[in-house]
């Protein structure tokens, strides 16, 4: 079986390994309720008034959803950092 991978990013051409791509957080979402992902790859700024990367930890954390992996791709000088550490505190 294929791995799920998710590439969340509102710009970037996605990673090669992604074969879901969410270009927003609704999108995100989207496919975060329908099924299960091995790597989730999330970038901070989504360009998107509904939400950022960050959100969509959050987002997953309240909802129980836990992809075998998290990567954060994002360069974002606070987001990044603000990011990483709610990975580290939440999804152990």
């Amino acid at each position: 079986m294929a791995m799920k991978y998710l590439y969340v990013d509102d710009k970037r051409i996605p990673t090669p390994n992604a074969n879901f791509v969410a270009r927003s957080y609704n999108a995100a979402i989207m496919y975060l309720t329908a099924m299960e992902f091995d790597v989730v790859d999330l970038d901070y700024s989504l360009d998107d008034p509904n939400g950022n990367g960050y959100d969509l930890l959050v987002y997953m954390y309240e909802h129980g959803i836990k992809p075998g992996k998290i990567v954060v791709h994002s360069d974002h000088s606070v987001g990044r950092p603000k990011m990483l550490a709610f990975i580290r505190e939440h999804f152990k």
